[in-house]
């Protein structure tokens, strides 16, 4: 049996709920600078009608909420939260042929601040395939394929029931717990933990770390159709029994 991990630094444990347009102004000290930089912060929610089979979301800088449930229908309800200096970053959404893509763009700037968080919800057999350049993802409930990446944050796939899961972090935790048996799994970490918890079966596991512990206690068969892949540059490695 392997210790539970203490929770990692800056994993967000609630997520704020969906809700209404607003504007707030606040003032926020460069650091390391005399200079005090405003910063905006705008939220806005919405709707999009139509069936999105698959989610494609982009940011350069922010965190990525994916809930899949049936609230939306088969389309999608979305919250953007964007925080900016000098310019505000624009951002876009379009329905085409059954994927939904929202897509926000970076507003440059030296030390300016510069964000775009998405709070997305869609049907659970959507496809997501979800990037951010700094900021954590989570994804709750997803039956549809999961391809994740972040350049600077963690990710975390709960009550996941795809059977294909792919997450990828360059400076960050992973966390993926499943619900129903996957057919692949592909997790990778440069710099941070992997663990992977997996419901009863037999998986072909290829775990390994070149910096860390290594610890499989899933059943193991090499045959099996069933495949996970985890591997850290410089962290723990674990795939887990149960849920």
């Amino acid at each position: 049996m392997t210790a539970r991990r203490a929770a990692r630094p800056g994993h967000r444990t609630t997520r704020a709920a969906l809700a209404s347009a607003a504007l707030v102004t606040v003032a926020v000290a460069v650091t390391g600078c005399e200079l005090t930089e405003k910063v905006t912060e705008t939220e806005q929610t919405y709707t999009v009608d139509g069936k999105a089979a698959k989610l494609d979301v982009t940011t350069p800088g922010g965190h990525i909420y994916v809930v899949a449930d049936d609230t939306a229908g088969d389309g999608a309800k979305v919250t953007e939260r964007i925080a900016y200096g000098k310019r505000k970053p624009s951002t876009r959404h379009s329905l085409d042929n059954g994927t939904l893509k929202l897509t926000a763009d970076n507003c440059g700037g030296v030390m300016g601040k510069c964000s775009v968080t998405y709070e997305v919800r869609v049907a659970p057999s959507a496809a997501v395939k979800l990037a951010t350049n700094g900021g954590d993802i989570d994804v709750k409930g997803a039956v549809g394929a999961v391809d994740a990446h972040t350049s600077g944050g963690n990710i975390d796939l709960r009550d996941c029931a795809a059977k294909q899961a792919t997450a990828k972090t360059e400076g960050g935790d992973i966390e993926a717990r499943f619900t129903a048996v996957p057919d692949r799994v592909d997790g990778r970490s440069s710099g941070g933990q992997v663990t992977v918890r997996l419901p009863q079966g037999r998986y072909a596991v290829d775990a390994t770390t070149d910096g860390g512990e290594r610890t499989v206690t899933a059943p193991v068969d090499s045959g099996s159709p069933h495949r996970v892949t985890v591997h850290s540059d410089g962290g723990d490695v674990e795939v887990l029994a149960g849920r």
